[in-house]
């Protein structure tokens, strides 16, 4: 997750792609094991890091949005609190993982964590 959040651009995207890559091979047991340690990266103080644990987060949406389906609750409440992040890019970054959530999944059990206000439809501008 470090190499996400790297200050380099070739860097982030290498590991970026790896990440994707990983997650498409995990199994339903690994899944359970990794949604819990995203969401506490979710929490850091480190813009870089919360900004890793978005990326993960919007890989495994991406990816296994079935397998993370169980998680749903916990990720809504997560990322709802990281798209009011100070921070553009952890801001930013939490709006792809958050549409396609709201895109892939028809599940009841995301219609019921999430209100019309949960998601934005644009980046706000600054005033």
């Amino acid at each position: 997750m470090s190499g996400i959040a790297d200050a380099r651009e070739p860097v982030r995207a290498c590991a970026n792609a790896a990440n994707q890559q990983i997650i498409r091979n995990f199994s339903n047991y690994a899944i359970k094991q990794v949604v819990p340690m995203f969401l506490e990266g979710l929490k850091t103080d480190n813009w870089r890091g919360k900004y890793a644990a978005v990326e993960a987060v919007g890989n495994m949406a991406h990816c296994a949005p079935k397998q993370i389906s169980g998680f749903l609750p916990d990720i809504v409440k997560a990322l709802r609190e990281v798209l009011n992040d100070t921070h553009e890019k952890v801001h930013e970054a939490a709006i792809k993982p958050s549409r396609r959530l709201a895109q892939s999944s028809s599940a009841q059990k995301l219609q019921n964590c999430l209100t019309s206000s949960s998601w934005p439809s644009e980046t706000p501008t600054s005033i």
